[in-house]
């Protein structure tokens, strides 16, 4: 087994230099996105959301695999790997972390807390211990339905397959359990989350 993911072919992985075109991705491709409005205080915030990219792939980048589409994606993908125990608190507060209690303000950032305890905890029960964490993967509205997703997060999963490695995810859109059940993901469980009206999707895709 392996902890590192080859370069795709017709994939772009993304460098220090592409954070911000990544982060700006992630932002746009998951506007209206029901966990991201909860972030933001129920009204979507493109440019609040950037900020939260920009520091989770700054703070991460060195321990996860992120891919896109191109230098300036349109499809993006973000993995941590099986031995990833999340970026420290001092590596989070240079890349930027304290901007987050400021520009969403201290209720939000406590929700983002309470969600990522929530998924942590879901996830420890379903995931085996050598499994990649899916952690965001979407698509730009305008470019959905066009196949652009299936080509960067195929490759990526044929070589899960490879290697016998396994991956995990969350979605908080019924609609997606289709989706990703099309890739071979299996549901796990369904979580409400508390506080909220949204259900937590946990999938599993075991390695072939």
């Amino acid at each position: 087994m392996t902890n590192t993911i080859p370069e795709m072919k017709h994939c772009h992985v993304m460098q220090k230099n592409d954070i911000e075109a990544y982060a700006e991705c992630f932002a746009h491709a998951f506007e209206g996105y029901s966990l991201f409005e909860y972030f933001s205080g129920r009204k979507y915030d493109v440019r609040k959301m950037m900020l939260f990219w920009k520091v989770l792939l700054t703070a991460s980048r060195e321990q996860s695999f992120c891919i896109g589409d191109a230098y300036y994606p349109n499809t993006v993908a973000l993995f941590y790997p099986p031995d990833y125990k999340g970026a420290g608190f001092l590596q989070y507060i240079k890349a930027g972390g304290w901007k987050i209690m400021f520009r969403f303000g201290l209720r939000s950032t406590a929700q983002m807390l309470r969600f990522e305890a929530l998924a942590e905890k879901i996830k420890a029960k379903y995931a085996p211990e050598k499994c990649w964490y899916l952690y965001g993967y979407a698509t730009r509205p305008e470019f959905r339905n066009q196949g652009c997703g299936s080509r960067i997060l195929k490759p990526i999963l044929d070589y899960f397959d490879a290697t016998g490695q396994a991956c995990y995810l969350e979605t908080l859109k019924e609609e997606n359990v289709s989706l990703y059940g099309h890739y071979g993901f299996s549901l796990a469980e369904s979580s409400r989350v508390p506080g909220t009206d949204m259900t937590l999707y946990a999938m599993v895709r075991n390695g072939r």
